[in-house]
């Protein structure tokens, strides 16, 4: 089982690089059948407890079925754009449904969280809204207006960089205020 995710982590992962080479050689319609059997797989060895896993594999399923569908490659390469907008909406809908997903994350390594620790991830769980609609924008910019190469240097390489950034810098800001406040 193990052997079987990273496949389908590795399949999901390298999704632009995957749509840019496989439109050289295939139609939009065999890489959406591709995608939706790659979603599928990972929809079903998910487990339930992770909803915001199971809505994102909900959502690219639906898009690969429909680039399988309508045979087009602006809506395969729109797929980074609303997995960004899914991951919003996730983000907003744990401020709604606590705990946030920041605050999820932080009780792992901080257990009980007090107050102030409570604000903090209520912030960082806005930064993460920020930055899903930047990020989603851009994604959207290069799918509409720039080349095939373009959209998957940024989808495949530059967005990945900049979630990486994002996250362990509020992972060590995070404890570092907190070391310092063991102290």
């Amino acid at each position: 089982m193990k052997a079987l995710w990273l496949l389908i982590g590795a399949l999901s992962i390298t999704y632009p690089v995957l749509v840019y080479f496989g439109l050289q050689r295939f139609e939009p319609r065999i890489l959406g059948l591709t995608f939706v059997f790659v979603y599928l797989v990972r929809l079903l060895i998910t487990s339930t407890s992770v909803k915001a896993r199971i809505v994102v594999c909900l959502a690219a399923v639906g898009v690969a079925v429909l680039v399988w569908g309508i045979n087009s490659e602006r809506l395969l390469v729109l797929v980074p754009v609303i997995i960004n907008f899914v991951f919003c909406g996730v983000f907003l809908h744990s401020l709604l449904q606590r705990p946030t997903i920041p605050a999820k994350f932080a009780q792992r390594s901080h257990g009980e969280l007090d107050d102030e620790l409570i604000r903090y991830t209520d912030g960082v769980t806005y930064l993460w809204i920020g930055f899903f609609i930047v990020n989603g924008s851009i994604a959207a910019y290069t799918a509409f207006f720039t080349s095939r190469e373009t959209w998957t240097l940024y989808n495949g390489f530059i967005a990945y960089i900049l979630i990486g950034l994002v996250f362990l810098g509020e992972l060590g800001y995070r404890n570092f205020i907190y070391k310092k406040d063991e102290k």
